[in-house]
């Protein structure tokens, strides 16, 4: 049972360290989205296009995020 749980420890920290990755990156997408939208935040310091471009962007990652649910740490 040692064995097969050293044989399968690489493995594991692979999945942990793709799942870090991706809740990090998820993380800062949802603060980003609220700053921008946060009249105390960036809401009131940004011009509207380049909110809009910002929001744009933010959903790309997240529909990113969706369509790969496998990726890789480094994608």
């Amino acid at each position: 049972m040692v064995q097969e749980a050293e044989e399968f420890a690489e493995e594991d920290r692979k999945v942990k360290e793709r799942i870090d990755a991706r809740n990090r990156l998820e993380t800062y997408v949802y603060n980003m989205k609220n700053q921008i939208g946060d009249k105390d935040k960036l809401a009131d310091k940004i011009d509207s296009d380049a909110k809009e471009t910002i929001d744009t962007a933010l959903n790309e990652v997240l529909g990113w995020l969706d369509d790969n649910q496998t990726a890789e740490k480094e994608d």
